[in-house]
């Protein structure tokens, strides 16, 4: 993405007072202070940062806080993954999809933040949804405590897929990928607030950073971000983006058709789970790392004219996942090689449906009652946004 075009989404959020900039122990500081000020004023909020230690660090402080100042009084407590404690009153967050853990109405997600209710002697936990006050609670065993829950005051980026919460404040570095950047900025229904660090710089690389500038503003860290991309490439797609980068209308449309198979994820994960798909298969495929793979590759498939409502659940019943480690990798496989023509080849060719969108657009279904960055045109359908 050039610097210019960049510059549109970024200058967008400055405008809209989403973005601040400082050194790392001011930065973390406001954006625990605005944390704090959203829980205490009844939202659900979130704390995402680039690293785990940092991590570990923001959910150890707002757990001492949280107990200092009365908002719970902890009694028994239960090692958690990593070998951080939780008691009665603490928010924690799961990370395994598991059926079995129910209750009427809901099951445990990858991704959900819950309240514990109770901890009992053998190590299991009770817990209810956050926000919630009574009513729907899950008994938690012991072995899953221990292995799939974390603290869920904090989370990396990585670990944010699949939070969804009414605010987030997010800790940008020079060393942020795009991608995560996306992940964090589209976290909360209400606000996303970024807090952009100048005074780290990556000492992984040996290239320069904005963070290495002295002059560097929050401004220029993140037009950094919006260039760095972080997912690997075999050979051949290096190559390819090489070429690519001479001829920018390719690379922008490769570009906004990837943040587009984003933000409809929603449509995406709704077609994979109407697809024939079993219940417990649809889950794998919905927790796979390849599934932004296989959403872009599906809406690449509809711009040239696929009809993948009908096309995707033949590509399932072709022929079984028995022997399959990765079943999203598989129907990328799969939906790559039936639609590697674009649908009326011989015939009338239609022209590909491109998308323009802009940085801060959100899957279908969150709320937008805050001022917008733009929209989004997804198969005629206008997709809200929140910043």
């Amino acid at each position: 993405m050039s610097p210019d075009r960049a510059a549109v989404p970024i200058d967008t959020y400055l405008d809209h007072g989403r973005i601040r900039d400082g050194d790392a122990e001011a930065m973390t500081d406001a954006a625990y202070a605005a944390w704090r000020a959203d829980r205490n004023a009844g939202l659900v909020s979130v704390l995402i940062a680039e690293t785990r230690d940092d991590v570990t660090t923001l959910n150890q402080r707002a757990r001492a806080d949280l107990i200092l100042d009365g908002t719970f009084t902890p009694g028994r407590e239960v090692e958690l993954n990593g070998g951080t404690a939780a008691a009665v009153g603490d928010t924690i967050i799961t990370r395994r999809n598991d059926r079995r853990l129910r209750n009427s109405k809901e099951w445990v997600r990858n991704g959900d933040t819950w309240t514990i209710t109770n901890v009992r002697d053998d190590g299991s936990i009770t817990i209810r949804k956050t926000g919630r006050r009574f009513g729907g609670s899950i008994l938690l065993p012991a072995s899953y405590v221990a292995e799939h829950v974390d603290l869920g005051y904090a989370v990396t980026a990585h670990r944010a897929q699949g939070v969804t919460v009414d605010t987030a404040h997010v800790l940008v570095e020079p060393t942020t990928t795009r991608e995560n950047f996306y992940v964090a900025m589209t976290r909360g229904m209400r606000s996303n607030r970024a807090y952009v660090i100048l005074d780290r710089i990556d000492d992984a690389h040996t290239e320069s950073h904005p963070g290495e500038n002295p002059d560097a503003t929050g401004r220029s860290v993140l037009n950094g971000v919006l260039q760095h991309v972080g997912a690997e490439l075999s050979a051949h797609e290096t190559i390819t983006a090489e070429h690519e980068q001479w001829g920018s209308i390719a690379q922008l449309a490769a570009e906004y058709e990837t943040i587009a198979a984003a933000a409809q994820r929603g449509r995406w994960a709704s077609l994979v789970r109407a697809s024939g798909l079993t219940a417990e298969q649809v889950d794998t495929v919905l927790d796979s790392e390849t599934f932004g793979a296989l959403t872009a590759e599906l809406r690449r498939a509809e711009a040239n004219h696929h009809d993948m409502d009908r096309l995707l659940p033949r590509l399932v019943v072709a022929r079984g996942f028995g022997d399959a480690d990765d079943i999203a990798s598989v129907l990328h496989h799969r939906v790559e090689r039936a639609t590697a023509r674009p649908a009326g080849s011989g015939r009338t060719r239609k022209a590909p449906r491109l998308i323009v969108m802009a940085l801060g657009e959100i899957p279908q279904g969150r709320s937008s009652n805050v001022p917008t960055l733009g929209g989004c045109h997804c198969s005629g359908r206008r997709v809200p946004v929140a910043a």
